[in-house]
């Protein structure tokens, strides 16, 4: 019977490697506190929807200003031409009759003999063209416009007047006046329709003002 083989010894057992111990935490540094008089940020509340944003009142143009100034010279001018007419008309026919070289008990024989209702009417007419713009000017502040409107229509009656006047040539008030409503009357008609009259009126209309 062999002997038994002779057992080697078994190989010591490694140790096992010590665990690497865990590196120190850092401190954490010192946090800095918040700054007093500043909360910290909230949301923005969502806006429920736009609110209507005031429009800022419009001053008037300048074109509407010009329709003032000349709807005023219209209405002065064509009144004092009126009361001319009235006053003095008869007067002034024969003042140009004189001037003609007829006398002047002939020129006053014709005129007796003649209707003189031509100057009287004349006279009236000029004084309600006058009346009636003297009253829009109000109206006209505003940029209304049936204002607008009868301006116009009494615009065109100014020139007409101013040519009637010029054409009578009884005096050179009387022709000096007519020319001044004639280009009054001549300005508004261009200025009370301009786009800036226009919006105006428009924004006064929307205002409600």
């Amino acid at each position: 019977m062999n002997p038994q083989n002779p057992q080697y010894p078994q190989n010591p057992q490694y140790q096992q490697n010590p665990q690497y111990q865990q590196n120190p935490q850092y401190p954490q540094g010192p946090q800095y506190p918040q700054q007093p008089g500043y909360p910290p940020q909230q949301g923005y509340p969502q806006q429920p929807g736009h609110a209507a944003v005031a429009q800022p009142p419009l001053a008037a143009p300048t074109t509407l200003t010009i329709t003032l100034i000349s709807a005023i010279v219209i209405a002065v001018a064509n009144l004092v031409n009126g009361v001319v007419y009235l006053m003095a008309g008869e007067d002034l026919l024969i003042e140009q009759a004189k001037a003609l070289g007829v006398s002047e008990e002939l020129a006053e024989l014709a005129l007796a003999s003649a209707d003189t209702s031509i100057v009287t009417t004349r006279g009236l007419m000029f004084i309600i063209n006058g009346l009636v713009i003297g009253l829009l000017v109000v109206a006209l502040r505003s940029a209304k416009t049936w204002a607008r409107v009868v301006l116009t229509l009494f615009s065109l009656g100014a020139i007409l007047g101013a040519l009637i006047a010029l054409a009578d040539g009884l005096s050179p008030l009387i022709m000096i006046l007519g020319l001044a409503a004639g280009l009054g009357g001549l300005v508004a008609l261009i200025t009370v329709w301009l786009p800036p009259t226009n919006r105006y009126a428009a924004w006064r209309k929307q205002s409600g003002s």
